[in-house]
């Protein structure tokens, strides 16, 4: 217990030391999900839904010398029940979903030789929590399921600049790629052929205006997700799909943002 508050008073100390923060919000943030693969048909088989939910990012940066910064951002949704429609030869699957994403990215960046443009690279992890109710298929389906997709790999992309000044417009943005190394699925599945792994991409941009240690800016964000399971799952009374191995998750939309300087 004492080493752990030791370790949490450490991290607040560094916190307390960063050189940026940033809080992004996405008032109406797209969340937009498709899974495949699990039931063949001449069309395929897929479900979506597509809520529209709040989302919201908090960035932290910190300059460690005149040649290395660090960076660590997370970003979440408002998760709430939305229509949710699948397909197969003509049969149609209906229900209600709720999505919840949560990324994480941390990483070093170094700037490239005569350039304000800095290299990135690092680690990502994810983790999606579906909840699926009210299912139609062919019939209403009485029970109802949960699902959580889980992802960790590694980053690599550039971020570009004009730092705030003590008063005057600044803007900044970056592109990061990743591959996911690690996925799984905590629902007990089919079994399947699919390897484990995954794919991932940021790419965020804004632009404000600075006064004093103070920021405001809007910009545009977008991620992707893609998680490959091995498997899949239909639930035994109706034979509705409630789980997939190829899952592609976007969230994305305009974003306004408060950040801090030290």
């Amino acid at each position: 217990m004492k080493r752990a508050l030791v370790l949490f008073l450490c991290g607040v100390a560094a916190a307390a030391a960063a050189d940026e923060w940033s809080l992004q919000l996405l008032p109406k943030g797209f969340v937009e999900y498709e899974g495949s693969g699990y039931r063949e048909a001449p069309s395929g088989w897929e479900l979506k839904v597509k809520p529209w939910n709040p989302v919201g990012g908090l960035r932290w940066r910190r300059d460690l010398c005149a040649d290395w910064a660090v960076q660590a951002q997370a970003w979440a949704n408002r998760a709430t029940y939305a229509g949710e429609i699948g397909n197969r030869s003509g049969i149609q699957q209906y229900g209600r979903t709720s999505l919840a994403v949560q990324t994480l990215w941390v990483d070093a960046r170094r700037p490239l030789r005569g350039s304000p443009v800095e290299v990135v690279f690092g680690v990502n992890g994810a983790r999606q929590v579906f909840k699926r109710r009210n299912i139609d298929f062919g019939g209403p389906e009485p029970d109802t399921a949960r699902e959580t997709l889980q992802s960790l790999g590694a980053h690599a992309g550039f971020h570009a600049g004009r730092k705030p000044a003590a008063r005057g417009l600044f803007w900044d943005g970056e592109l990061l790629l990743g591959h996911s190394f690690w996925t799984r699925n905590r629902l007990r599945v089919e079994g399947g052929t699919i390897d484990r792994r995954g794919y991932t991409y940021h790419f965020r941009w804004e632009g404000g205006y600075s006064t004093g240690r103070w920021r405001l800016s809007a910009g545009y964000a977008r991620q992707l997700i893609e998680v490959l399971v091995p498997g899949g799952k239909a639930l035994p009374t109706t034979g509705a799909t409630v789980s997939l191995p190829i899952n592609k998750t976007d969230l994305f939309g305009p974003f306004i943002a408060l950040g801090w300087t030290y």
